[in-house]
C-alpha cells in the first residue's frame, strides 16, 4: 500500500478514535488508534489520541509513554510537551500526598523541562521544596508562579510567608 493511502486511513482512524474519545468509549477509540499506528507508527496524532485515552482511563503511567513516544517522533511537539507536563504534575502530586517529597521534586522537574509554563507546577515544587526545608529554592518557584501568574493566591502567599 503507497504511503498516501496509509496517511489517509490513519487520519480516518484518528477521527474515529477522537470521536470515540469524546463518547467516552474507549475501547473503542483504542480499537482505532491502534490502527492508526499500524498504518503509520511515526503518526504523532495517533499516539497523543492514545495517550489522551489513557489519561481519560486514569493510566498516568501508559499516557506518559505515549507522550513520550510523541516526543521521540517529534522533539519539538508543543502539545506533546504539555501534555508530558501535565502527567508528571500528576504523578508528582500523588509522591506529594504520599510524603515522598524528593520523587514530588523529580517529577516537578523534569514537568518544567518539557513545558515551564503552568504555574501550579511551580506551586507545587515550592511547596516540595519547604517539606524539605528548602527555602531559598522554594521562594524562587513562588516568584516564578507569580511571575507566570500574578493571581495566583499560593504564590502570593509563599512569597509574603517566606519574605
Amino acid at each position: 500500500m503507497n504511503n498516501h493511502i496509509k496517511e489517509c486511513l490513519s487520519n480516518i482512524y484518528n477521527e474515529l478514535s477522537q470521536q470515540r474519545i469524546s463518547e467516552s468509549n474507549y475501547e473503542e477509540a483504542m480499537y482505532y488508534i491502534e490502527e492508526a499506528i499500524k498504518n503509520n507508527y511515526d503518526d504523532i496524532l495517533a499516539h497523543l489520541n492514545k495517550g489522551d485515552c489513557y489519561l481519560l482511563q486514569k493510566d498516568i503511567i501508559n499516557a506518559k509513554d505515549e507522550y513520550l513516544i510523541c516526543l521521540s517522533i517529534d522533539k519539538n511537539s508543543g502539545t506533546a510537551k504539555s501534555r508530558l507536563s501535565q502527567v508528571l504534575y500528576k504523578l508528582a502530586i500523588l509522591s506529594y500526598n504520599s510524603k515522598d517529597y524528593g520523587e514530588a521534586l523529580e517529577y516537578l522537574t523534569q514537568a518544567i523541562h518539557y513545558y515551564d509554563k503552568y504555574d501550579t507546577i511551580y506551586i507545587l515544587r515550592a511547596r516540595s521544596y519547604l517539606k524539605l526545608n528548602m527555602i531559598k529554592e522554594a521562594y524562587e518557584d513562588a516568584c516564578i508562579a507569580y511571575l507566570l501568574n500574578p493571581k495566583n493566591q499560593d504564590a502570593i502567599e509563599i512569597k509574603k510567608f517566606l519574605s
